[in-house]
């Protein structure tokens, strides 16, 4: 004689998947943010790396606007200089402070400031030669204004002593 079992469904195998699929779901939603998270931070250093170039290359460009002008032999000759007896650390009047922005969204502000008197460079005769010391400082700011960077780089004018 046979006897049929009857089986009755509690729903243990449901319940457990459900469980899984809540687990995967959530690990899915943290992958997902996780990686967008990482997006943006790409995003964040390229930008960056953008501004540094920019600022950077806005001082090169600077520097060879002025050593092929003689816009710091006027600076240098110029009244105010002259007036405050070549004291560092003051910003020169005459020295433009130029602001832009570019296609990009991005803005860019140069100084040239006056530092201070002192000798000249080793390759010139300290006898014979003066030193004048600028400052040229340049700040790239994205369009937001969320991310900047600021460089500065110094600049000697090699005069003639009797100058």
């Amino acid at each position: 004689m046979t006897t049929a079992r009857k089986t009755i469904a509690t729903g243990h195998i449901l319940l457990l998947c459900l469980v899984f699929l809540l687990l995967m779901t959530l690990l899915g939603v943290a992958t997902i943010d996780n990686a967008g998270l990482q997006s943006q931070m790409a995003h964040n250093s390229r930008s960056a790396q953008g501004l540094y170039q920019k600022a950077l290359g806005e001082i090169e460009a600077q520097y060879q606007r002025l050593k092929n002008t003689d816009e710091l032999q006027y600076i240098a000759s110029s009244p105010p200089l002259a007036q405050r007896h070549n004291r560092p650390g003051v910003q020169l009047i005459d020295s433009q402070t130029q602001s832009y922005n570019s296609d990009e969204g991005i803005k860019l502000t140069v100084d040239i400031s006056f530092v201070g008197e002192g000798p000249a460079p080793a390759a010139y005769s300290l006898a014979h030669y003066r030193g004048l010391r600028f400052e040229v400082n340049s700040h790239a700011t994205s369009g937001t204004g969320n991310s900047g960077s600021m460089q500065t780089q110094g600049l000697v004018l090699v005069l003639p002593s009797s100058h």
